[in-house]
């Protein structure tokens, strides 16, 4: 497993949130994750973007850097989701993506998987090797289930109501390797203070006990406000020996 998807791990869940936000307007954040054990760092960037709307985009990219790059070249992953809501107005995943680019001794890499998801549960996914598509998989899965990962996090972010201590959400979401489920437990609040004004973050620990989260880790801890933005996250690493952390560095629209 590269250092590099592990940092996504945490970026993904504070880049969803701080972005799905931000509303309708195209929104670039900027952000850099530190691992404690290695010192190695990860430069990523989102863009958030909503079409026609109704159909919004996102797409997550990353850099390794440091001690990473210099064991495995270049690498550089990016994941790419299409949602909507529904009639009803649940969360609906429409294609999601992730691919990895590996520059290595003068050679380019390019591998992934690409999903798309029809109205009948019905999911295709395609492997993707340098540009090729190499094997096709075809799944069923059931109705009101998160076509993956981010579609479970933008529903967190929009969830109705107040966040309370020891509230906790459950959501059902696929994957390649089968049907998952993702826990979101309020656990606590902390003080914030703020240059402007004091408030309060809300603590919530997010587990997968099947190892479903990206990255196959199965929990990791976020810091939202009263809005349910992400303040700050962190995950544990190579069995709890180190610790994953990211820090927002900008942010443009």
């Amino acid at each position: 497993m590269s250092l590099l998807r592990s940092l996504l791990v945490v970026v993904w869940i504070v880049a969803c949130s701080q972005a799905f936000a931000a509303g309708d307007a195209t929104l670039v954040e900027r952000y850099r994750c530190q691992h404690f054990l290695l010192g190695t760092l990860g430069e990523l960037s989102l863009e958030t973007c909503t079409l026609d709307g109704q159909r919004m985009q996102i797409e997550l990219a990353g850099d390794a850097l440091g001690m990473m790059a210099l064991l495995d070249g270049n690498r550089q992953q990016c994941y790419t989701s299409m949602i909507q809501y529904d009639s009803d107005g649940r969360v609906v995943t429409l294609s999601h993506r992730q691919s990895t680019h590996i520059d290595s001794r003068g050679r380019r890499i390019q591998y992934g998987w690409s999903t798309l998801f029809d109205e009948e549960g019905r999911v295709t996914a395609r492997r993707h090797w340098g540009g090729e598509v190499v094997e096709t998989r075809k799944f069923q899965i059931p109705a009101n289930c998160y076509g993956d990962f981010l579609s479970v996090l933008y529903a967190f972010q929009h969830q109705d109501g107040p966040l309370r201590v020891a509230q906790e959400y459950r959501y059902p979401f696929f994957t390649l390797q089968g049907m998952g489920r993702i826990v979101v437990q309020v656990e606590g609040v902390e003080s914030l203070e703020r240059a402007a004004s004091p408030g309060v973050l809300w603590r919530c620990r997010i587990t997968s006990a099947d190892g479903r989260l990206p990255g196959n880790s199965t929990s990791l801890t976020v810091w939202c406000d009263d809005q349910r933005r992400v303040v700050k996250a962190e995950a544990p690493f190579l069995w709890g020996l180190g610790k994953v952390v990211i820090q927002r560095i900008s942010e443009s629209s």
